[in-house]
Order: C-alpha cells, then sequence, then structure tokens
C-alpha cells in the first residue's frame, strides 16, 4: 500500500513539475543558443533551443524584456526565412514552438544557422546563430 501512494505522489510531482509536456523530447540531441540583444532593444535576451529525436524535430524561441510590445506580433526567421510568429504577453515575453509530431514545419537546423526575432515592422529585437 505504502508503494502504491508512493508511486502516485510522484506522478502527481512530476505532472505538476511539467515533467510531462507534451512536446518535450526525452531523447535525442539538443542545441540551445542564447539570443543577443540589439541596439534598439538593449534589455531584450532570448534563446533557441532545436531538438531532434529520429524523424521528430522541435524548434523554440522564446524572447523577454520587451515589455513595450506587448499585445504586438513578433516574427522569428531562420537565416532570413520566416518560420513563425508570436505575440507578446504582458510581462513582456513571447514564445514560439514548433513540433513536427503537431503537423508544424519545423526548419532543418545546421551549425552556423542564423536566428532573428524581429518586430512586425522589421526592427532586429535579438539574434545568435546556432
Amino acid at each position: 500500500m505504502k508503494l502504491k501512494l508512493f508511486v502516485l505522489a510522484a506522478l502527481v510531482a512530476v505532472i505538476m513539475v511539467g515533467g510531462f509536456h507534451q512536446g518535450a523530447l526525452a531523447k535525442g540531441t539538443r542545441t540551445r543558443i542564447a539570443l543577443t540583444a540589439s541596439a534598439d532593444y538593449p534589455a531584450a535576451k532570448g534563446k533557441a533551443t532545436y531538438i531532434v529525436n529520429g524523424k521528430q524535430r522541435e524548434f523554440q524561441v522564446e524572447v523577454e524584456n520587451v515589455k513595450k510590445l506587448a499585445g504586438q506580433s513578433v516574427k522569428v526567421f531562420v537565416n532570413g526565412t520566416q518560420v513563425g510568429s508570436a505575440v507578446v504577453n504582458s510581462l513582456g515575453a513571447a514564445r514560439l514552438y514548433l513540433n513536427t509530431n503537431l503537423g508544424n514545419a519545423v526548419p532543418f537546423i545546421k551549425a552556423g544557422d542564423q536566428v532573428q526575432v524581429k518586430t512586425s515592422a522589421g526592427k532586429l529585437i535579438v539574434s545568435g546563430k546556432f
């Protein structure tokens, strides 16, 4: 009985901490880069993550500290090609999440590829290279 309660408690803890995120890939190759601020948005920061696990690919881009863009859409580019967009929330953060298992078109990322996040008007917010 104690073992069943322990297993149940452990399962609840994992779920509460977010251990079973629907898109998370437990295996495969994960590459993460920091995205640095542009001169127009010096407080901005971000990161990009690319995960490959067999045929499944996942690409995530996050930007924060852009509260003055709250409610606006930002565009995410890989090597100059727009791959998606996200809306900046009231806290000044935006997140793009793409996963092939969800039917999203996920770019193939390799070393040297450039990621940029820009305003809808085309001003650079953050950028970085894999």
